[in-house]
């Protein structure tokens, strides 16, 4: 990733960067809310 290259970035400039360059992240998107039951 490029902070082990040395560059600081947060989330928001990392996502910015990765729809740039069409990277798609693989990670499946969490829920921000509890499924009640």
């Amino acid at each position: 990733m490029a902070t082990r290259r040395g560059y600081q970035m947060g989330r928001w400039l990392a996502g910015r960067l990765m729809k740039e360059l069409g990277l798609v992240s693989c990670q499946q998107p969490t829920h921000r809310y509890k499924r009640g039951g």
